[in-house]
């Protein structure tokens, strides 16, 4: 044990007795909240009620009453396995042990036994068929159906129409690849390692629906077989439907609107470097069904761009590329 002279003893302790003095008049530092511990993000956290019931003497604002959107996408996101074609979709409604998904049309058109294998965000696989009465006009949406005991999250649907450009958004799916320096791995037989969530924002909102009801164009990093996975708001809200690829192989013949006519080359070459999303806005609920108000159009009145003109605006090459989705 340290001893120090008389003299040296009484400065040491008038010093303390100063610091003490002196911190005590300094004012209280504003520390921020903690952030949510569940996400790896603090920025990424927001309060949501949770589905289940919570401790009604609970504070809705603390730590534990909050939930991220990461683990909400988790939550509502299954994968979509058929013969031929993998895809994601979105979990939107329960009746009794009925579980629907919402899907892309492209993801399960080319299966024609009907029979899906459902893959759940608790790893379990399901049973799941296409209801192929429940018809979404010429938009790229499926319902597909599943049964099952568990208590699965439903997405609480949003309002794509209050969507403006620079509004951050969240993307979650299953690639179907992996890829790595010199080697592309199928992720079929990976379960739930192969779930992927992204975030970015809202880039461009197209004045008229692009051909299949396309008309979110937004940064995230879509991957084939994210396809009929979901789009986040910031509130965990769904607003879209993922479906079509940054970069289209024919570049901006690649984006035609719906009623034929195209964007002009300006509106188009923005539209190339973007993934695009078909909005949550034009579908209703129903008693397990969805009608979509397939001429509604949540961002009409967007200004007119004078339209390019090809030398055959049906098929500008001819018969060499078909559509591609993903």
């Amino acid at each position: 044990m340290l001893s120090f002279p008389l003299s040296v003893s009484v400065k040491i302790l008038t010093f303390f007795t100063m610091m003490t003095s002196v911190s005590a008049s300094l004012p209280s530092p504003n520390f921020p909240p903690l952030p949510d511990l569940k996400t790896k993000s603090p920025d990424l956290a927001v309060r949501i009620p949770f589905q289940h019931a919570q401790n009604p003497n609970q504070n809705p604002n603390s730590l534990q009453a909050r939930v991220s959107v990461p683990e909400i996408a988790q939550k509502i996101t299954v994968r979509i396995l058929g013969d031929d074609n993998m895809g994601s979709g979105v979990i939107i409604e329960r009746q009794g042990n009925s579980y629907t998904v919402l899907t892309n049309h492209h993801v399960v058109e080319k299966n024609e036994q009907n029979s899906y294998t459902i893959l759940t965000p608790d790893g379990r696989t399901h049973s799941g068929r296409w209801l192929r009465s429940q018809q979404f006009g010429n938009l790229d949406l499926a319902l597909v159906e599943f049964s099952s005991n568990q208590s699965y999250q439903v997405a609480k649907v949003g309002n794509s129409s209050a969507l403006s450009p620079g509004d951050a958004v969240y993307a979650a799916g299953f690639p179907n690849w992996h890829f790595t320096p010199g080697r592309a791995e199928e992720t079929r037989d990976w379960g739930l390692r192969a779930y992927r969530l992204t975030q970015g924002k809202v880039e461009m909102l197209s004045r008229k629906p692009l051909e299949s009801g396309y008309q979110i164009g937004y940064s995230n990093d879509i991957e084939t077989g994210m396809s009929g996975g979901p789009i986040l708001n910031q509130k965990g809200e769904l607003i879209g439907i993922n479906g079509r690829q940054k970069y289209p192989l024919v570049g901006i013949y690649a984006f035609i609107f719906a009623d034929g006519t195209r964007p002009s080359e300006v509106e188009a070459e923005r539209m190339v470097p973007l993934s695009w999303g078909i909005p949550i806005a034009n579908l209703q609920p129903g008693n397990n069904s969805f009608g979509a108000e397939v001429d509604f159009n949540p961002f009409e009145g967007r200004a007119e761009d004078r339209p390019f003109e090809v030398e055959d605006p049906e098929n500008p090459f001819g018969d060499l590329f078909e559509p591609v989705f993903w």
